[in-house]
């Protein structure tokens, strides 16, 4: 998996950054296109009759999917400058961008809940993690797809 390197990536100068495009598209898929699919999955689930605990609970993570937007952001506010920063500078894995998303969704949803540091929170910081970690493999991958000269494995 050389062409899909985990933490060092060639690193680029500042004419070969201009990924904006890339960016941007990334961008609209999490803030745009997975909240769709969460909406679109929770209509589908939604019955008049009673939901099982299966169902509740795909129900609960597509609306969590849905709403995301609401907090993510925050995360992106974080998160997306630093993806950049570590691409610039030869280490854009997708390991590192993994790691930088979900340590991003773990401060933004603890941000409201560290009043006390209890399993609540701990568990809260967690959900935060598992989708930061899943949205910025999304962008990332995105990225890679829309510039693959800028991840490549170092030579």
């Amino acid at each position: 998996m050389t062409s899909w390197p985990a933490i060092r990536t060639n690193g680029a100068s500042h004419h070969q950054y201009e990924m904006g495009h890339a960016a941007s598209i990334g961008l609209a898929i999490v803030l745009i296109g997975l909240p769709l699919l969460g909406l679109s999955v929770s209509w589908m689930i939604e019955t008049s009759d009673t939901a099982s605990y299966d169902g509740l609970s795909l129900y609960g993570f597509a609306q969590m999917l849905a709403y995301s937007p609401l907090l993510s952001w925050l995360g992106l506010a974080i998160g997306v400058p630093l993806v950049h920063w570590s691409i610039r500078w030869g280490f854009g894995g997708w390991l590192v961008t993994i790691a930088i998303g979900a340590i991003c969704g773990a401060i933004v949803l603890n941000g409201a809940a560290w009043t006390t540091l209890d399993v609540v929170s701990i568990r809260i910081g967690l959900i935060g993690a598992l989708f930061g970690g899943a949205f910025s493999a999304i962008y990332w991958l995105v990225m890679r797809l829309l510039s693959p000269v800028l991840f490549q494995a170092p030579e």
